[in-house]
């Protein structure tokens, strides 16, 4: 049972939710310490300068706030050697729903004291990684619209569902090679193309259902050949994981993955983050970089 913790707090994450849920969790902590002299823990917060290189090879970091505070701290522990504990409190909690690591941040933080270290998959993206997805199409331009426009980010799930109509208005189909272990095809007019970790992206969509973050195994979904008012109708059938059964939908699994676009460059999203680059981009499934703390009963 991990002893050690350092809390890398965003507090503007999920419109100020991570703010109170860390009021809530340093008030159970300082409850906890009185009887469990072993427990050390300190905290910071995200974005703001900090010796993690300072820490002991067991402390636990923990990163309170959605997946774009985990995507952040995980790239941290991956880089220190250090274990991932979440307490969610974002707009989006893909990744602790998937792990079965409860909202309640009370309920979180017995996680934290109760739980068990165990690898999960990680994409490594040359210098980068991810956690949960990373998509190159709508999902993509939904994440670069909403970061540019500041004012739809602070309305949260509302602001995304306000964005969606103005992408769709102004996104382009492309083409793609895509290589599967080695396996190449060729798919036309994609729309959307997410290679998932985790079963569910974006607050919910269940984009990859049958994903597991302990296979060893990216799922990868491409939905191509959709006219825009077709797009529309696919959308909320994946909220349900019921796209995969469309024509159009390519699932496919895979360790390693080359995707190569037509257009020299390319823009994306890693876990709601942006990127943007060019040339080929290479992705790899690793099970031995990061270590989570999970409820014993997560499978």
């Amino acid at each position: 049972m991990p002893t050690h913790f350092h809390f890398l707090v965003n507090r503007i994450a999920g419109r100020g939710r991570a703010a109170k849920a860390w009021e809530r969790v340093r008030a159970r902590l300082e409850e906890h310490a009185k009887l469990h002299p072993e427990l050390i823990y300190t905290s910071s917060q995200a974005g703001q300068p900090f010796p993690f290189d300072q820490l002991s090879k067991d402390t636990v970091l923990v990163a309170v706030g959605g997946d774009g505070s985990v995507h952040y701290a995980a790239a941290i522990a991956v880089r220190e050697g250090l274990s991932l504990g979440v307490i969610p409190a974002g707009t989006g909690n893909d990744f602790a729903a998937a792990l079965g690591i409860p909202e309640d941040p009370s309920r979180a933080l017995d996680v934290l004291l109760s739980g068990a270290l165990r690898p999960v998959d990680v994409a490594q993206v040359g210098e980068r990684m991810f956690i949960n997805a990373g998509g190159f199409g709508i999902d993509a331009d939904i994440v670069h619209f909403v970061e540019g426009h500041p004012w739809v980010k602070q309305r949260g799930t509302f602001g995304y569902a306000v964005a969606f109509p103005v992408v769709l208005f102004r996104h382009r189909p492309y083409n793609v090679r895509v290589q599967l272990d080695g396996d190449q095809m060729h798919f036309e007019g994609v729309t959307i193309l997410v290679v998932a970790l985790g079963p569910r992206l974006a607050g919910g969509m269940k984009i990859a259902p049958e994903a597991s973050r302990f296979d060893g195994m990216f799922d990868v979904c491409v939905a191509h050949g959709f006219s825009k008012p077709g797009l529309l109708r696919v959308f909320p059938t994946i909220y349900k994981g019921t796209h995969v059964r469309l024509p159009g939908v390519f699932m496919g699994r895979a360790k390693r993955i080359v995707l190569d676009f037509d257009a020299d460059t390319y823009r994306g999203q890693f876990d709601g983050e942006q990127v943007s680059g060019r040339g080929p981009v290479e992705m790899e499934c690793r099970s031995d970089l990061l270590r989570v703390c999970l409820p014993r009963e997560t499978q």
